[in-house]
């Protein structure tokens, strides 16, 4: 569902609920990655750690980049 959907149709209530969700969405992505680059050092094929560390660094980046975007969505709560 889209901010603006949520901004149209949602209670003004669960705006703080979805920035709590998001951010810990963005905690357990941050955490996963930090695992991902744990765990691949051990491996001794070294392209496939490298193709792993940057999806992982990918996926990191487009998730912070989305999670910036609910925290900079216009409120139409609050002028």
């Amino acid at each position: 569902m889209h901010w603006q959907e949520l901004a149209d149709n949602g209670s003004k209530l669960m705006l703080s609920d979805v920035g709590v969700g998001v951010s810990f969405l963005n905690t357990a992505l941050q955490g996963a990655v930090m695992n991902v680059y744990i765990n691949t050092k051990m491996m001794k094929n070294t392209n496939r750690m490298i193709e792993l560390n940057e999806y992982a660094y990918k996926l990191l980046t487009d998730g912070n980049s989305r999670a910036r975007l609910i925290y900079q969505c216009p409120d139409p709560y609050f002028p």
